[in-house]
């Protein structure tokens, strides 16, 4: 029978080496290599310990999306009160909602003082229906699938919902409803308002054939964009258009099934879209051996379906080759640190209360192969 000491200090030793070389050879393979890291304290020991991540992200040559596990090791001793799971309190509420009648039912036979006006059960529904579009946006930046292009389309669809739900009425007469929207609209200013200006999400939209420019709320963010874009592919020192170009056609865009649209927020997005491609009639223009008609080519081209694949769109794409190197970098981008806490779940599952004398090392060793294997 072969022992547990064998199987730790020899078997898993030899596997993780073996496994850690292929990694090396494939992040040698990717152009741009990007890192989400985040922390974790694991109860499940006769001492908390602490735990940093490393994920690394990038797309291939061929377009599709790599990740993998840099990194799982045991950090310094640390105190910190981190509030989470903000959804608790909108499930909860959810939960109450479709609860009414049993728990209004109760209420009387049990000894309980509080009692839920009428007024608080439509406040609660009023609450939970705003909620909900954070929690649809939530769930969408929490996807494998989601980088970063998806971040201002987000927040200006969020934006834009909320300003219809607060209207034009003045302060002193918005109701409770109103109010809120408001609120949270003038957080969310506070929060993202120069979003816009930031170089590295207005590319990553950009070169995101979903959204392009048109879903920008400032118009200098368009144009900064648009000369941005040609300086970038004219310092790639790449070859111009071939002769033939001209005569290829657009691929068509392959919806993928993990990128459905959903409703809601994203109809929001997929409205001011439509909106701008009305304001901006289409191009007409053919290709020609300029970067700078290339870039205005692209942006001025129909959008694909908000629920088609963009790295499927800039695999096929045959029309605009230094566009499709520059969105090859910046897909590399992620949308949040969620690789790194999906990596914390599987190794709170490795490290339970029964192998609460699971090495630091080992676990390391163990999270590694788990996500790589």
């Amino acid at each position: 029978m072969v022992s547990r000491f064998h199987i730790t200090e020899k078997v898993i030793p030899e596997m993780y080496q073996r496994v850690r070389a292929k990694v090396l050879e494939l992040l040698k393979d990717l152009p741009h290599i990007v890192i989400t890291t985040d922390i974790w304290t694991s109860d499940s020991s006769s001492q908390s310990n602490d735990f940093i991540s490393l994920t690394a992200h990038g797309i291939t040559a061929t377009l599709s999306t790599k990740v993998t596990v840099l990194k799982f090791c045991h950090s310094m001793d640390r105190t910190q009160d981190i509030s989470t799971r903000w959804d608790s309190t909108l499930q909860a509420l959810r939960r109450l909602l479709e609860q009414r009648v049993a728990v209004q039912a109760c209420l009387p036979r049990i000894t309980c003082k509080a009692e839920l006006t009428t007024e608080e059960w439509i406040m609660m529904e009023k609450v939970v229906n705003i909620l909900r579009y954070f929690e649809e946006a939530t769930k969408s930046i929490s996807k494998s699938t989601a980088t970063l292009s998806d971040a201002i389309p987000l927040i200006n669809s969020l934006r834009k919902l909320l300003e219809n739900m607060r209207g034009s009425s003045p302060r002193e007469e918005e109701n409770i409803s109103q109010k809120l929207a408001g609120d949270f609209l003038m957080a969310l200013n506070e929060r993202f308002e120069d979003l816009e200006n930031e170089e590295i999400y207005c590319l990553a939209t950009t070169l995101d054939p979903r959204y392009k420019t048109r879903i920008f709320q400032l118009y200098s963010t368009t144009s900064t964009a648009k000369k941005r874009l040609v300086e970038l592919i004219i310092n790639l020192n790449e070859d111009l258009y071939s002769e033939n170009t001209s005569d290829m056609v657009a691929p068509t865009p392959s919806t993928s099934s993990e990128m459905t649209a959903s409703g809601g927020l994203w109809s929001v997005c997929e409205n001011i879209i439509r909106e701008s491609e009305e304001d901006d009639p289409l191009s007409t223009l053919s290709s020609n051996n300029s970067l700078k008609e290339e870039v205005e080519k692209y942006l001025r081209s129909p959008n694909i379906p908000r629920d088609a694949d963009p790295l499927l769109f800039w695999h096929n794409d045959v029309l605009y080759p230094h566009l499709k190197k520059l969105a090859q970098k910046y897909f590399s981008f992620q949308m949040s640190s969620v690789a790194s806490e999906r990596l914390f779940s599987t190794a709170g599952l490795i490290q339970t209360d029964l192998r609460n004398r699971l090495s630091p090392q080992n676990l390391r060793i163990l999270c590694f192969l788990n996500k790589i294997l």
